[in-house]
Order: structure tokens, then sequence, then C-alpha cells
């Protein structure tokens, strides 16, 4: 089965790689198959505004999305979308980190979309909110620092990548030997150990990003490979 037959039976829309586009593909694929996120921006209609419509990221996002959702028989076009990027200060035709689009696209939602309550909750999507506890090896004064991520940067190891394997690698408690850490009980700084480090709202990632990214996992393991 060719790769096209494989694409179009399984739901799955083409994206030509225009200008040096190959991350911004990956990052609309996976924002195509989140159907959380396209619900959000479905819901989302554009009111008046002084953003003109080649500049206006959500809306070029939603149009493209829409495009690639109705008719997978055919490579979908997405020079506007990309065109509007470029407006936006994610420059055609330079390699970008997959990582970084993601967070200016999700800036550009938030700064763009006039329903700002709506705008949150594409935000809260990808937020991942994280716990680490840190213990002074001196008076063993724990320390509980709570944040949130909108992406994980995963560690790649040497054998099995899967996306599950890098998240559980990603929680792993971590040798800080030899690190010093402010303990407020002692007042200065003291040799630490990280004694927890945890996603607080669920097993795998806290977001449904991650619940996609190890659906698109699963899929892409079973796509047809190249005979080249």
């Amino acid at each position: 089965m060719s790769l096209m037959s494989y694409t179009t039976r399984s739901g799955l829309m083409g994206l030509s790689n225009y200008g040096l586009s190959c991350c911004v593909n990956s990052l609309l694929q996976s924002f195509s198959a989140t159907q959380e996120f396209t619900e959000l921006l479905n819901r989302w209609q554009m009111s008046d505004t002084d953003i003109p419509e080649d500049c206006n990221t959500p809306l070029q996002l939603q149009r493209l999305l829409r495009k690639m959702q109705s008719d997978k028989s055919h490579t979908a076009h997405h020079e506007d979308f990309l065109r509007c990027l470029d407006r936006n200060h994610i420059q055609l035709y330079v390699q970008h980190d997959v990582d970084e689009v993601f967070l200016s696209i999700l800036n550009l939602i938030q700064q763009q979309i006039s329903d700002k309550e709506l705008a949150q909750e594409i935000k809260q999507l990808y937020k991942i909110t994280v716990e680490q506890n840190l213990q002074c090896q001196t008076c063993f004064y724990l320390t509980k620092d709570t944040s949130y991520f909108l992406s994980l940067p995963l560690p790649i190891s040497d054998c099995s990548n899967t996306v599950e394997n890098c998240i559980h690698c990603f929680f792993e408690l971590q040798d800080i030997t030899g690190n010093f850490c402010l303990c407020e009980r002692c007042g200065e700084r003291k040799p630490t150990k990280q004694v927890s480090w945890k996603d607080v709202e669920s097993t795998f990632g806290g977001s449904r990003r991650c619940a996609y990214m190890l659906m698109y996992q699963r899929r892409q393991d079973k796509m047809p490979q190249s005979s080249n």
C-alpha cells in the first residue's frame, strides 16, 4: 500500500513542504488530530478587529484546519497560513524549532482572539502542572515548588524512544549531587536532594496534547515504510 493511499484511507491530510515548512507541517497535523483543539477553535467567530485577515493567525489556522478535515483526498494548500506566520515574524524559508513555533502560535492565539475566555481554554489544553520536592541534606527541610509547562522537553535515550518511555524518563528523579540550593530553614545554599518530581494532573503528561502524542506515535509506527 502506498503512502498516499494509506494517508487517504486513514483520514490524514498531506501538506507540502512549502518554504521549509516541515516543522510547521508536523505541528499542523498535531492540531488537526487534537479534537479538543479544533472544537474550541471552531467555536470562535471573528468579530470587529484591527488585525487584517492575512495577519490573523487564529483565523488562518481555523480555515486551514477546516480544509484539512473536509477533503482528505488531496494535499492541502497552506501557503496563506504560512504567509500569515511570516507576517507575524515566523519567517518563511527559515528552519525553525517546532516547539518555538508551537509556543509562538499559542501566544498569537492569546493575543489575537477577542474572546479571552476561549483563548484561555485553548491554552489550558496544553498546560502541564508539575510539582518538584527538594530536600536539604543538612537539616532535611523539604521545599515544594509547583510550576507549569506548555510543552515537555522530553529526553532522547539510546534505546527505546517511544513517547511513553520519554515521558517516564522526564519524570525520573535526577541525581543533583554537588548542586547547592537555597534552604529556607538554614538560610544559605546547602547540598540538596531531589525527592520527588511528578505531574500533578495525570499519569502521562497532564495534558491532552501528551495524550495525542501517544496516539500519534502508535499511528506513525504502523505507516508503511518507503522502499528507498
